[in-house]
C-alpha cells in the first residue's frame, strides 16, 4: 500500500496546506495527515477538471495505513462528485486520498 506523510509534503512550511494534482484514472497514494494539528479541523477539497472522482478517509491509525491492513476506508460525504467541492473535515481522521478519479483531479487539505 503506498501512502505520503503530509509532513514530508510540507517540508518548507508545517501546517500551510498540500494540493495534489493526478492526470490519469484511478486511485491516489494515501497521504496521513500527521501535520494536522490535533483537534483542529480541515478543510479537504476535490476540484475535478474532467470526469469525476471522490475522496477516502480513515481514522485508523498511521501505522495501519502504512502497513495497508484494516484501514476501513470511507467515502467523504459527498460521495462522487464532478466540478469543484469541499468540506470541514474531522481531526480525527489520520489519512485521505483521491479515489475513482477519472480525468484531472487535484485534491488539496488545508489546515
Amino acid at each position: 500500500m503506498a501512502y505520503k506523510l503530509l509532513s514530508e509534503l510540507n517540508k518548507e512550511s508545517v501546517n500551510r496546506g498540500y494540493e495534489e494534482t493526478v492526470a490519469a484514472s484511478g486511485d491516489g497514494d494515501w497521504i496521513i495527515l500527521d501535520d494536522i494539528e490535533p483537534g483542529k479541523p480541515f478543510t479537504l477539497g476535490l476540484d475535478i477538471g474532467t470526469g469525476s472522482g471522490s475522496i477516502e478517509f480513515t481514522t485508523r491509525t498511521p501505522a495501519a495505513v502504512k502497513a495497508g491492513t484494516g484501514i476501513n476506508e470511507q467515502v467523504w460525504s459527498l460521495g462522487t462528485i464532478s466540478g469543484s467541492a469541499s468540506v470541514t473535515a474531522e481531526s480525527h481522521i489520520t489519512a485521505v486520498r483521491m479515489v475513482n478519479a477519472s480525468g484531472t483531479t487535484t485534491l488539496t487539505i488545508t489546515p
